[in-house]
């Protein structure tokens, strides 16, 4: 049996989302320390992946959302029909507590949305600046799954954290699957 689950890639600009995305979905692919690339709008990323527990692959809509506010009237459209929300964070320049709240808002408060379905990455983002993991994290995210994350570094521990957030996400989009089909049978 094959799930679909859609996780949502959000957070501010600049924070290292993309090449997290490009990463989680092949994690051959070679990190980037290139030039910034904004992401105009939401990128699409479908892989498959196999999860330790679960039967059958498991098949992942990654929507990497553009970090530019520009875009904030579509977070409704993207949020919607979501399993897993990852926030991503740039640990060198970390945005002041009213753009982190507007990023919970949208994203964190879905309905239906559990902390096992959520994972707040705090980001090395290495071509970006030098500085430390050892950063103040805003106070709405204090009770959040938090993932100081290093690509360079430590790929494992960022690959971890999505796979459990990702088991996370597959459970609640299989139960909602089930309470839909019993809706439908009666």
């Amino acid at each position: 049996c094959q799930s679909m689950v859609k996780i949502v890639i959000a957070g501010p600009r600049k924070s290292g989302k993309s090449v997290l995305a490009n990463f989680l979905a092949n994690p051959t692919t070679e990190i980037s320390k290139g030039e910034y690339r904004a992401t105009q709008g939401v990128r699409i990323v479908e892989f498959e992946t196999k999860l330790a527990g679960v039967k059958g692959m498991v098949s992942v809509e990654l929507w990497d959302s553009s970090g530019d506010r520009q875009y904030e009237g579509c977070w409704p459209a993207i949020a919607h029909g979501v399993h897993g929300v990852a926030l991503v964070l740039n640990a060198d320049d970390m945005p002041d507590d009213g753009e982190v709240e507007a990023w919970y808002q949208a994203f964190f408060k879905t309905p239906g949305l559990r902390k096992a379905q959520t994972t707040i990455f705090v980001n090395k983002c290495m071509y970006f600046g030098n500085g430390t993991q050892d950063v103040a994290i805003p106070k709405v995210l204090e009770k959040g799954t938090i993932v100081h994350t290093n690509l360079q570094d430590d790929p494992d521990a960022a690959r971890a954290a999505f796979e459990a957030m990702l088991d996370g996400a597959t459970k609640a989009a299989r139960e909602s699957s089930d309470r839909e089909e019993s809706s439908i049978l009666g």
